[in-house]
């Protein structure tokens, strides 16, 4: 079990298991609102977050879960997407859930960002939040492109489906492999 703490007071409520997608997936959180305290278990939490450190993992949800709260609360739906998107990505190792967590972080506050431009007043304060928007799902993009890369070692594989061998010409047909820059 993976524990959380962010102590606001002594008290103690009941905790509650938040429930949903990821709890269905092998992964529960359970939070008690007196003390903010989230704790992560299951079988799964590896598969979240990429690491079986303790520490690594506490952190990693603490941040996760702060990023989630609006004016001190914690949003239990935007939580369950962070959760499943983890999960649905399945960093390998630390580096991985480092990365996979800044995606999903930037990810929800581009819809935060998309969400304030529905509703502004006002030209110029869309154009900023439209400008702001376009920065974080490009930094987005990027991310996963960057996981992607790290995960198949920064290799590219191009596969040629046809080709034209003129009358004179040479050709080697098969696999071709070069020493790379």
């Amino acid at each position: 079990m993976t524990k959380t703490t962010k102590t606001k007071s002594p008290a103690k409520a009941p905790t509650q298991t938040l429930v949903g997608v990821p709890k269905k997936r092998g992964l529960i959180l359970t939070f008690n609102p007196a003390t903010m305290e989230i704790s992560l278990d299951g079988d799964k939490t590896r598969q979240a977050f990429g690491s079986d450190d303790d520490g690594f993992k506490d952190g990693l949800i603490e941040q996760l879960v702060q990023m989630t709260a609006v004016n001190g609360k914690i949003n239990e739906k935007t939580l369950h997407f962070v959760a499943g998107a983890m999960m649905d990505i399945s960093p390998r190792n630390a580096t991985e859930g480092l990365l996979a967590a800044q995606t999903v972080a930037n990810h929800v506050l581009a819809m935060k960002i998309a969400r304030l431009a529905v509703t502004c007043d006002g030209i110029e304060k869309l154009q900023k939040l439209e400008t702001m928007m376009t920065k974080m799902m490009r930094t987005t993009t990027a991310q996963m492109e960057a996981l992607h890369k790290l995960r198949n070692g920064g290799k590219q594989k191009v596969k040629v489906e046809h080709i034209h061998i003129h009358e004179g010409a040479q050709a080697v047909i098969g696999d071709v492999t070069t020493g790379g820059r």
